[in-house]
């Protein structure tokens, strides 16, 4: 019996499909290339991207390149993470503002005043020497850039505070008094009341890990909080 041999063909792969594809991609491409020329650059929101990507990868100066929206040429854009407001020590009314305490937090900082330097004794009446002092701090927080940042007043007592039961129900009711009026103060000197809110914290929030030798008047204080916008 006579062999025989078989010869096997390969079958020889279609890649045309290939070339469909690169050419819906490019297609593609083009497409967002003509709605990225046909759009406008809101140099708010990216300058507030770029700080961001920078603040999560722990970089401090970030030198970056945008356009403007004025006339097509780019400015510099320095930042984060940036402060809020120059650190007091730095400040020229540092001596008027001899009570105050001032913190650096992680969403922006903190001015903390011992209550009897603004109000009157068991009362949500700004002393009338308080206004040298609001008036330095008004200078202070306009420093602020209202687009990242808002400010919040806060007001705290400690449990044995007494106050004037007949102007005030309650010891929120105390405190919100003051945080109001502080609040007006601020306003009234020129801070954008857009970013300004108030709190009424009573008795609730005590300091942490106050100074063994302070007394329970640590915890009466007024606080403005320098907080970074979501």
């Amino acid at each position: 019996m006579s062999g025989f041999k078989v010869t096997r063909k390969e079958d020889k792969e279609d890649n045309s499909w290939v070339e469909t594809y690169a050419d819906a991609i490019t297609l593609l491409m083009a497409f967002f290339v003509v709605l990225l020329s046909m759009s406008t650059m809101n140099k708010k929101k990216y300058e507030y991207m770029v700080e961001v990507i920078h603040k999560g990868m722990n970089q401090s100066v970030v030198t970056i390149e945008a356009p403007t929206e004025q006339d097509g040429k780019t400015e510099e854009i320095r930042s984060f993470v940036k402060q809020p407001v120059p650190a007091l020590s730095e400040m020229s009314y540092l001596n008027t503002l001899a009570d105050v305490t001032y913190d650096i937090t992680h969403d922006g900082a903190t001015l903390t005043f011992p209550d009897t330097v603004l109000f009157v004794p068991n009362s949500a009446r700004l002393r009338d020497d308080a206004r040298p002092k609001i008036a330095s701090t008004i200078e202070h927080l306009k420093d602020v850039d209202p687009y990242y940042f808002d400010i919040i007043i806060e007001a705290h007592i400690n449990k044995d505070f007494r106050f004037s039961r007949k102007a005030y129900r309650s010891k929120w009711e105390f405190t919100a008094a003051r945080s109001i009026a502080l609040r007006e103060a601020l306003e009234q000197g020129g801070i954008d009341e857009k970013i300004l809110s108030v709190v009424s914290y009573a008795d609730i929030r005590p300091v942490e890990k106050p100074d063994p030798t302070a007394g329970p008047e640590v915890n009466r204080r007024m606080v403005i909080r320098i907080k970074q916008k979501l």
